[in-house]
């Protein structure tokens, strides 16, 4: 009989310390994400996460809206292509170029680069403006992502 009661309470003992531990992980993961968001949000730099999978921004901040003229929800269903001119201002093809920058991230890299946008004004007319670009490899749920910083 007690030692019945010795497993049981072992039992809830355990279940109990289950729920602190997820609990506290949910509150570290919570302060994480406030602690991204924050710094994201806060930094000079317009800044954009990409889904390299899927070739997609995930993320941008106010920055990156104003750097590109689209509105947020615009740049989240987009990626680098829909943001750069067909060519680069050596003549070279935007989308190898920024490919070839990602592999080099991929590989452990942080390649900083002088790249061409396309920022759409409010009229609706397009014009390219150049700026100092990096790509940096994040892991985020099993997936590769790069924040791209524009300076």
């Amino acid at each position: 009989m007690a030692k019945e009661r010795l497993k049981r309470r072992i039992a809830e003992a355990l279940a109990v310390d289950a729920v602190v531990g997820r609990a506290l992980s949910e509150f570290i993961l919570r302060e994480s994400e406030a602690r991204y968001r924050a710094l994201v949000e806060n930094a000079p730099e317009a800044i954009v996460v990409l889904d390299v999978d899927r070739n997609r921004f995930v993320d941008v901040n106010d920055n990156a809206v104003r750097l590109f003229g689209l509105p947020r929800e615009d740049l989240l269903t987009t990626g680098p292509e829909t943001v750069s001119p067909e060519f680069q201002s050596d003549g070279l093809l935007s989308a190898g170029l920024n490919r070839g920058y990602i592999e080099r991230a991929l590989k452990g890299g942080r390649p900083v680069f002088e790249w061409l946008h396309r920022t759409i004004a409010s009229d609706g007319r397009c014009g390219d403006r150049a700026a100092r670009r990096s790509w940096c490899r994040a892991r985020a749920r099993g997936c590769d992502r790069f924040t791209q910083g524009h300076h």
